[in-house]
């Protein structure tokens, strides 16, 4: 009859072996190796029971399943007259059930009276463990049954059968709340394609940039002040600070000062035309603290005519407090000082 799968506790496929009417298991591990190195015949696949109807409320049944049945079906033959009904139980009360008759009609009444031989199917018994056939009427005669009864099969069966099902899992990759789109694959290794979040904040028109240069002599600062909005879109950034010496970055949070010089904002994404949140100034006043300093380096060297440029750099993504007014500044400690500064960062809203 051929080849089928099911899985093992651990979840492992294994091969069952159905040539001839029962089935022989063998066990293997992952690498192949067989865990039990002679097949062993059982039956996992029906539970059958056979035998005779010949009085009123005679019974012959699937009474002694140790799983729940799926699919029950039956054979009548002989010469009899009555009727015979199909009952399920689970506590052991017996109910009548529907069946499917020869032809394809569907009847709740049973077997109909007078000699109505043939093959019948039960409906919709999923979940009783006990089944039934009973003469509910009798006139005369015999009715000879034959009954087989499978059980419920898991899901995980019929996706390791169905190729379409695997096929299926794989390419429900959903882009939005009401879109699905094809897992794509690199054609010269089959590595599937990713992109870092940063970097599909910039697709997604959220990403945005601002840059600037100074030259500034020794013990002179240049502000820049950022203000962020009170939403729960908050701006992730990164800075890069440098200088062509000596140089100390600062970064202060929760200030009061008022913004000199409003700054052009760029989204990264130059076919978008989203606004960033938050807004920059360039320089500052008024006010009577700069906040809190929560970042600070200094670097850079200057001996003469040898000098030794300084950089500061955030990579990791600092997460701007809402409603709140940051101060960065850079202080140089040398005389024409050549200072560049780089504001990278994204706006997002957690998901709650």
């Amino acid at each position: 009859m051929g080849i089928v799968k099911y899985c093992d506790t651990n979840g492992i496929p294994q091969p069952v072996d159905v040539t001839d009417g029962s089935v022989h298991v063998t066990l293997t591990g992952e690498d192949g190796t067989p865990l039990i190195t002679d097949s062993v015949p059982v039956n996992l696949l029906m539970h059958s029971v056979s035998g005779t109807l010949g009085a009123l409320n005679a019974t012959i049944g699937l009474d002694d399943m140790d799983f729940s049945c799926g699919t029950m079906v039956f054979q009548v033959s002989g010469t009899w007259t009555g009727k015979i009904v199909v009952e399920g139980a689970v506590d052991g009360t017996y109910n009548n059930l529907s069946i499917v008759q020869p032809g394809g009609t569907i009847a709740f009444t049973g077997v109909n009276n007078d000699n109505q031989n043939g093959v019948y199917r039960a409906l919709i018994i999923s979940g009783y463990t006990k089944m039934r056939l009973r003469m509910s009427s009798y006139t005369s005669g015999t009715a000879t049954i034959v009954c087989n009864g499978a059980p419920l099969v898991a899901t995980p069966f019929v996706w390791q059968l169905v190729a379409a099902n695997l096929q299926t899992s794989i390419n429900a990759f959903r882009s939005s709340d009401s879109t699905y789109q094809p897992l794509r694959l690199d054609k010269s290794t089959n590595s599937i394609q990713t992109i870092d979040y940063e970097h599909h904040e910039i697709h997604a028109g959220s990403h945005f940039l601002y840059t600037d240069s100074v030259e500034l002599d020794n013990a002179v600062a240049q502000d820049y002040m950022i203000t962020t909005p009170n939403t729960t879109k908050w701006a992730h950034m990164t800075f890069l600070a440098s200088g062509s010496a000596i140089t100390t970055v600062q970064v202060y949070e929760a200030g009061d000062r008022t913004g000199t010089t409003g700054q052009t904002l760029y989204n990264s994404d130059r076919n978008r035309l989203t606004a960033s949140g938050l807004t920059i100034h360039k320089g500052q006043s008024g006010g009577t603290t700069d906040g809190s300093l929560i970042w600070q380096r200094k670097s850079g060297a200057a001996a003469g005519a040898s000098r030794t440029g300084a950089e500061a750099t955030r990579n990791g993504e600092l997460i701007l407090k809402q409603a709140t007014k940051y101060i960065l500044r850079i202080t140089s400690g040398t005389n024409d000082n050549l200072t560049n500064l780089q504001l990278e960062w994204y706006e997002h809203t957690n998901i709650a």
